[in-house]
Parts: C-alpha cells; sequence; structure tokens
C-alpha cells in the first residue's frame, strides 16, 4: 500500500462521515472503501464507456511509466 500513489480529495462533511462509517462498519481501510466504489461505478457504465475507460487509463499507465 504505501507504494500506491497518493490522492487527495475534498468531499461534503457528510460523505466524509460516510466513508468514515463505511470502514468502520465493514473493516475495510478508507482507501479500500473508495477502490470498490470506484469499480462498482465503473462496472454500472455502459460497455462502450467501459471500452473507453479502458482505453485511456491504459494509455495513462504507459505514459506513467515512460
Amino acid at each position: 500500500m504505501t507504494d500506491y500513489p497518493q490522492l487527495s480529495i475534498r468531499v461534503p462533511v457528510e460523505f466524509k462521515a460516510r466513508l468514515n462509517a463505511l470502514s468502520a462498519v465493514t473493516g475495510l481501510a478508507q482507501w479500500r472503501v473508495i477502490v470498490e466504489a470506484i469499480n462498482c461505478f465503473f462496472q454500472d457504465l455502459p460497455a462502450t464507456d467501459r471500452a473507453l475507460v479502458d482505453g485511456l487509463s491504459e494509455r495513462l499507465l504507459r505514459a506513467a511509466d515512460a
């Protein structure tokens, strides 16, 4: 986990409270809750949008490695 890039975001106070509560109730780290939420959002996209996201994220990863 320490090898992961760091991300800072601003969220409304009620969402920060919900993230804290989700983490406490599930026993998952806050970063894991966010990753799971992004995965759920991604899976709910239409197939064409998922393909676009996959292609763009692959290009961004390659550019980061260069």
